[in-house]
C-alpha cells in the first residue's frame, strides 16, 4: 500500500466522511485529498522533484496532514519536524535531509525563515501550508522509494533520522489499527504531536486506514485533554503516561467519570503501574501498555487487560518477533536481562547518513533497541532501562551529550553533565553543574531556552564545586544521584 491509498484517490468512495475534527470545523477525506494536492502542486512549482525531500513544521492540525501527504503527489518524501524546535534545531534537521522544501503552517514562517537563514547550503524555499488557490498536482506518482524520514531527536549536536518506505509507513498502522480494533465508527484523539512516530503511526494513519476519524488537539494540557474525553465523543486515547498522571493530580477529586467506551493506551515510555491502576478505579477506564519504537513501526507489543502483569509491556503484535539476547546477540533464557532486539514488516529500512554507531542497530533483519529487558516464561516482556545514556522524557528522547555542549557554552559554567532526574512521579533533565564565576539556575535555563527545544531543558539546575570523577578522569555519575 502506498501512503496516498490510505486516503483513497480523491478520499475514497467515502469521501465525505469526516477524517479530521478540529475546534474550529471538520475536514472530510475528499476536502483533505484537495488541500494536500494543491500543496503538492505549490511543492512542483518550487521545484521539488520525484525522490526529493520536503521537510514539514507545523502543529496538530489540517495543514500538518495535508503536508504529510502532499509530497507523496510527486514522489518525493516528507520530513515531519516537531513545531517546537528552535531554529537551530530545525537548520540542523534541513542540512542533515538535505531538504528541498520546508512547508510550515503559517504562524510558523518567521521560524522557519530563520532556519533556512542557518543552513549554509542552497537556499532552501519556505512555503507556508495556507490553503490557496493555485495548481493541482498531476496525478499522484507511484509508491516507491522512501516515502518518510523521521528524526528520533532532532539536534544540534547529531541529528538522526529513520527512512522508511510506503509498504513499512502503512502496513504498521493497518496491523496496529487491526490488533487493537479500531473501526470506522471511532473517534482517536490525536494529541500526540503528529511529527512524532507514535503520532503518525498510532494516531493519525490507523484512523485513516479505517475511515475513523481524528480529532487534533495542539496543546494537550490536562483541562483540554478531559474536556476532550469527555465532551469529545472519543473512543481512542494514545498517550504517554506523565498525562495519565496530569489528570489524576487535576481531577481525582472531582469525581469524573469517562465512558466505557472509551480504550485508552499508553507508550513513550512505562507507565507507573500505581498511576495505571488509580487511573482505571478514578475514571472508570482501562489504560493499556504498549511498546514501540520509531524504527520498528508504531508498537511491537501491547499489555491488554491482563491481570497481575502491570509492569510489563505485553506480548509482541501478530507479524512482530521480539528477543532478549546478549552483547554477542544470543538469546537469552525468560527471565534474564539483556538487550531487546525486534523484527517486523513495518521496520524502517535504515537510518538516513548515521553515524558509525548507528549503523550497526540494524543487523541481520533486527533492529536492536538499545533497551535492556527481560521476557518471563509466557513471553511477557519488561523494560529495565536503557543500554546508553539517551534519557527518555515521555517519549522524548533526549541525548545528554547535546544538552552538556549547550551548558558549557554558558559563560558561568566550567563542567556540565545531564542526568535523569525525579520531579514527583514525572522524569525531567537534572543538570549537575561546576561553576566559573557567578551562574545562577535561572539564567542558565533562559540559555539554553534560547538554543535547545523545550523537552532539552534542564528543569533542575543545581551547582557544585566540582564535579566528582573516576580514577580515569570520567564523571562519576552513580556518585551524582
Amino acid at each position: 500500500m502506498g501512503l496516498l491509498e490510505v486516503l483513497g484517490r480523491k478520499g475514497g468512495p467515502g469521501r465525505d466522511r469526516v477524517a479530521l475534527r478540529t475546534r474550529s470545523g471538520t475536514v472530510s477525506r475528499g476536502e483533505l485529498w484537495a488541500l494536500a494536492s494543491r500543496l503538492a502542486g505549490r511543492l512542483k512549482e518550487a521545484g521539488v522533484e520525484e525522490g526529493a525531500r520536503v521537510a514539514l513544521l507545523a502543529p496538530n492540525s489540517p495543514s500538518l496532514v495535508a503536508g504529510f501527504f502532499a509530497p507523496a503527489f510527486l514522489g518525493a518524501a516528507v520530513v515531519p519536524l516537531d513545531a517546537r524546535l528552535t531554529a537551530p534545531e530545525v537548520a540542523a534537521c534541513l542540512e542533515h535531509a538535505g531538504a528541498a522544501a520546508l512547508l510550515c503552517h503559517p504562524g510558523l514562517v518567521p521560524l522557519a525563515r530563520e532556519a533556512v537563514s542557518l543552513v549554509p547550503s542552497a537556499p532552501i524555499p519556505v512555503l507556508s501550508a495556507k490553503d490557496e488557490p493555485g495548481p493541482v498536482a498531476a496525478e499522484p506518482a507511484g509508491a516507491s522509494g522512501p516515502a518518510l524520514y523521521c528524526y528520533t531527536s532532532g539536534s544540534t549536536g547529531r541529528p538522526k533520522a529513520v527512512e522508511l518506505d510506503h509498504a513499512a509507513l502503512t502496513q504498521g498502522p493497518a496491523n496496529f489499527a487491526a490488533t487493537v480494533g479500531l473501526g470506522p465508527a471511532d473517534r482517536v484523539l490525536a494529541a500526540i504531536p503528529l511529527s512524532h512516530s507514535y503520532g503518525f503511526a498510532a494516531c493519525l494513519l490507523p484512523a485513516l486506514v479505517v475511515g475513523a476519524e481524528a480529532v487534533l488537539l495542539e496543546r494537550p494540557g490536562p483541562g483540554v485533554l478531559l474536556s476532550a474525553l469527555v465532551e469529545g465523543g472519543v473512543t481512542y486515547f494514545p498517550g504517554v503516561p506523565f498525562w495519565f498522571d496530569a489528570l489524576l493530580r487535576c481531577y481525582r477529586p472531582r469525581r469524573v467519570r469517562l465512558s466505557p467506551a472509551i480504550r485508552c493506551l499508553s507508550a513513550g515510555s512505562p507507565l507507573d503501574p500505581a498511576v495505571a491502576e488509580a487511573f482505571e478505579r478514578e475514571f472508570g477506564a482501562f489504560v493499556g501498555q504498549e511498546y514501540g519504537t520509531s524504527e520498528t513501526g508504531p508498537i511491537s507489543a501491547d499489555l491488554g487487560p491482563s491481570p497481575g502483569r502491570r509492569g510489563s509491556v505485553g506480548l509482541p503484535l501478530a507479524g512482530v518477533s521480539v528477543r532478549v539476547v546478549d552483547a554477542q546477540g544470543r538469546d537469552l533464557p525468560p527471565g534474564s536481562v539483556g538487550e531487546v532486539a525486534v523484527k517486523t514488516s513495518s521496520m524502517a529500512c535504515r537510518y538516513f547518513r548515521p553515524s558509525g554507531r548507528e549503523a550497526g542497530r540494524f543487523s541481520r533483519g533486527w533492529f536492536f533497541t538499545g533497551d535492556r529487558g527481560r521476557m518471563d516464561a509466557q513471553g511477557y516482556l519488561y523494560l529495565e532501562g536503557r543500554r546508553d545514556r539517551a534519557i527518555n522524557l515521555d517519549g522524548l528522547k533526549v541525548d545528554p551529550d547535546e544538552v552538556e555542549r549547550v551548558l558549557l557554552g554558558f559563560p558561568g559554567v566550567a563542567e556540565a553533565v545531564v542526568v535523569e532526574g525525579r520531579v514527583g512521579r514525572r522524569s525531567v533533565l537534572r543538570a549537575v553543574l561546576a561553576p566559573r564565576g557567578r551562574a545562577g539556575p535561572e539564567a542558565v535555563r533562559a540559555f539554553c531556552q534560547e538554543r535547545l527545544a523545550p523537552w532539552k531543558v534542564p528543569e533542575l539546575v543545581e551547582f557544585r564545586d566540582r564535579l566528582p570523577r573516576s580514577p580515569l578522569g570520567k564523571v562519576a555519575l552513580d556518585r551524582l544521584l
